[in-house]
């Protein structure tokens, strides 16, 4: 495994004595393409390196010409298309003992992409708002409702998705329309900030007086910002 962006060996090392017939070929075959379609990345023979792949400018020989033994490769700026199956295979006849191939499964890390928040931007005082985030390079999608709103609810709400390589996030403003004849909503919180952590699946948002739930295909932690009334929103 290697994180997105950075440098990546890929060993691959051998027993034999070269002669004018050795031949080293490296394949791969992204994602979950069979070994079968795996296509071909770098080829040595006759002294000479052939790198037909898309990869080709990125990927280069530990020891070149790699006759010593080691066949390795260094792949530079890893990207995500580059996660998948190499496959590395050295010929040297009339040696045709024991294993002359070999393949690597190589995962890699992302950060979250950057979600997309969509949901409602009017409700009528007294209704209920639904606020989504979703991304769909990573297939994650949540929701968070807000049941019988008030003034109180009108802000900007920030969806953030996060893991241990980063994070990204997207923000959506409700705005609450009507007047609310009530002096004091009962646990309300009116600081400036309140704070939603949609936890899991089915739970219950732990969110400052907004009363609100998680539906049921939903996971993302949404922070719900009011205006501050003498300072700007952080």
């Amino acid at each position: 495994m290697q994180q997105k962006g950075l440098s990546v060996e890929l060993p691959c090392h051998y027993k034999t004595s070269v002669n004018k017939n050795f031949v080293l070929e490296w394949k791969f075959a992204p994602g979950s393409t069979s070994p079968e379609n795996a296509e071909q990345m770098l080829y040595f023979t006759n002294n000479k390196l052939y790198k037909p792949g898309s990869q080709a400018e990125r990927l280069s020989l530990l020891h070149d010409p790699p006759t010593l033994g080691d066949a390795s490769l260094r792949l530079v700026n890893v990207r995500k298309s580059d996660a998948g199956t190499y496959f590395c295979e050295v010929n040297d006849p009339p040696d045709f003992y024991g294993t002359g191939s070999g393949h690597i499964n190589f995962v890699v890390l992302m950060p979250p992409s950057s979600p997309v928040c969509k949901g409602t931007a009017y409700a009528p005082l007294g209704s209920d708002a639904t606020l989504s985030c979703s991304s769909s390079e990573d297939e994650q999608t949540g929701s968070l409702l807000l049941t019988n709103v008030s003034q109180e609810f009108s802000g900007t709400y920030q969806c953030i998705a996060s893991n241990e390589y980063g994070q990204e996030s997207c923000q959506i403003s409700l705005h609450v329309t009507g007047v609310s004849s009530a002096k004091e909503m009962p646990g309300m919180n009116h600081g400036p900030i309140r704070l939603c952590r949609l936890t899991a699946m089915k739970e219950l948002a732990e969110c400052s007086g907004v009363r609100s739930r998680l539906s049921d295909d939903s996971h993302p932690v949404f922070l719900p910002r009011l205006p501050l009334r003498s300072e700007p929103l952080v």
